[in-house]
């Protein structure tokens, strides 16, 4: 009767599989990595902290992606809200030969050691973003722009599977009045704990709540009976993120012996058609932790990303079209005013602006700025037309002149403003 009973027990667990991240980086990145290498590194291989972040707010259909921008080689962590920062370090190889014979092992051993050691210190306790630590393998060709990269995303495993009882989406596991009260106690979670991706869930007599992991201690009910979540950047039905993974080590390694019953909400929030929703967001329930291991072996790890292939392998990307400062800033400029057309003018025709040929009579206070408006909504052709001269009262009053285009009897005000428009944007003809 017992063995039946174990043996009809083991068939309801299922084991638990998690959706890896997908690299996701800007062409703003590469261009600061080139200025970096040709100004800073220089011939240095020498692996450099860098910052990355991933969301909960994804459409559903899209994959989890890790990105990079620019911004990740600030000292501080630098992500756009509502996001959660992603520490990690680049190592960028100064050949192609190297960037294929680096020991990619020991790259992930390496990682892996640090967020096992993030683990067992308790440093993840204090700073859960060190679970979601990530190693970058980069070699830049900066002759022709061709950008060779890998990433690998630690996750450490235990040697038997983790499993749980059930996977169901939060509408169907609770009223939509505590579905309610998630979103109310997450938001002033959210404002207490910028940037934190993961947290701790007591449902008492008081309402809910949530806490920072570092609390675990004083939430834990004496039951032993967990609630704990994270901001999950899958969108899957049944599949939680891959930040997921090494948060459950941290609960086996601190607190396993105390933990009893253990479910897991994986958190997802995302705005559509001007409606909040997160009852798309998953609760694992009956999770089995694994045992507590030696905090001097280190478990078993994978972690390095697939490519488009889905082979074990790097990526490679050509930024040539876009690598020159001038293309860049085009595109930038191109995108600013789609994101001006989408938001705020559908039927804005942006083709028929930029091929627009405009002729400014008056290069004063009044055309100045009416060319700068020009240009910022798109029209790429002025001409010019004013056969006076820049004067010292001018500068102060009229935005394309400087205090050199008065001097020696003034500069033509036709001819400096065309100059000066190209110095805003190179991408403009500007004549007079």
């Amino acid at each position: 009767g017992a063995r039946a009973t174990d043996v009809k027990m083991a068939e309801k667990e299922t084991i638990l599989q998690f959706i890896p991240f997908v690299s996701k980086l800007g062409a703003g990145f590469w261009h600061e990595l080139s200025q970096r290498k040709l100004e800073k590194y220089k011939l240095s291989e020498e692996a450099r902290d860098i910052y990355g972040y991933y969301t909960n707010n994804a459409v559903p259909g899209l994959p989890p992606y890790l990105s990079l921008e620019y911004t990740a080689f600030e000292d501080t962590p630098v992500y756009p809200p509502p996001s959660f920062p992603s520490p990690g370090s680049i190592l960028n190889t100064n050949t192609l030969d190297a960037f294929k014979n680096a020991d990619k092992k020991k790259l992930l051993e390496t990682a892996a050691q640090k967020v096992w050691e993030a683990i067992t210190s308790g440093a993840a306790v204090d700073n859960p973003s060190l679970l979601t630590t990530f190693v970058l393998l980069t070699h830049a060709d900066l002759k022709k722009y061709n950008f060779y990269y890998w990433f690998a995303f630690p996750a450490l495993y235990p040697d038997q599977p983790i499993t749980m009882t059930t996977t169901v989406t939060l509408d169907k596991a609770w009223s939509q009045q505590q579905i309610s009260a998630l979103e109310k106690a997450y938001d002033q979670f959210r404002v207490a704990h910028p940037g934190a991706g993961y947290f701790l869930v007591s449902l008492g007599e008081g309402g809910m709540a949530l806490h920072p992991v570092r609390e675990f201690q004083a939430v834990c009910p004496a039951s032993g009976e967990v609630v704990a979540g994270f901001c999950d950047p899958s969108t899957l039905e049944s599949n939680p993120g891959w930040p997921l993974r090494n948060f459950l080590m941290l609960l086996a390694q601190q607190w396993g012996d105390r933990i009893k019953s253990l479910d897991v909400l994986c958190y997802r929030d995302y705005t559509r058609e001007g409606r909040r929703v997160i009852n798309h967001s998953l609760l694992l329930k009956g999770i089995k932790l694994p045992a507590k291991s030696s905090e001097e072996d280190l478990p078993k790890y994978i972690g390095w990303e697939r490519n488009e292939k889905n082979k074990l392998a790097p990526k490679v990307v050509n930024l040539s079209s876009s690598m020159d400062p001038i293309r860049l800033a085009e595109s930038s400029v191109d995108l600013n005013l789609k994101l001006m057309r989408w938001r705020l003018l559908p039927t804005l025709d942006l083709p028929t602006i930029s091929q627009t040929r405009c002729l400014l009579l008056g290069a004063g206070t009044l055309g100045c700025n009416v060319a700068r408006c020009l240009l910022g909504w798109g029209v790429r052709h002025l001409t010019l037309v004013d056969n006076s001269t820049v004067s010292y009262s001018n500068p102060v009053r009229q935005s394309l002149f400087q205090f050199s285009d008065c001097v020696g009897g003034g500069r033509h005000k036709a001819v400096a403003a065309a100059e000066s428009l190209k110095l805003v944007f190179p991408g403009v003809v500007s004549v007079c």
